[in-house]
């Protein structure tokens, strides 16, 4: 980190824009590119996932918070795919329910 801060501290200039910082980064494609080496794992080979045999044999779930609270108190989207035709489900939850609560209401 330290070794980070010292490269940097001589071309970027820390501003406050509406009480967040940020770093003003100069078009220095050499230094984006070590600070960019320096912060990423070198990650393995892709593998692709296997298709589906069946209709919601196999789903992917998101989950969406941050949001305001509804009039039955839900604060939370549970988002369910199925990776096969790419339909979604998209439920109305509560950020503090519990797996098993999830579990009954899918």
């Amino acid at each position: 980190m330290l070794k980070t801060v010292s490269i940097l501290s001589s071309v970027l200039m820390m501003t406050v824009l509406c009480g967040l910082d940020r770093l003003c980064v100069p078009s220095d494609q050499a230094l984006r590119e070590k600070v960019k080496i320096e912060h990423q794992r070198a990650s393995g080979l892709l593998q692709p996932l296997e298709i589906p045999m069946c209709k919601w044999d196999e789903i992917s779930m998101d989950f969406i918070t941050g949001l305001p609270t509804t009039q039955k108190r839900h604060d939370a989207i549970w988002v369910v795919v199925d990776r096969l035709t790419k339909s979604a489900h998209f439920l109305p939850i509560r950020k503090n329910y519990s797996i098993i609560k999830l579990a009954e209401i899918f």
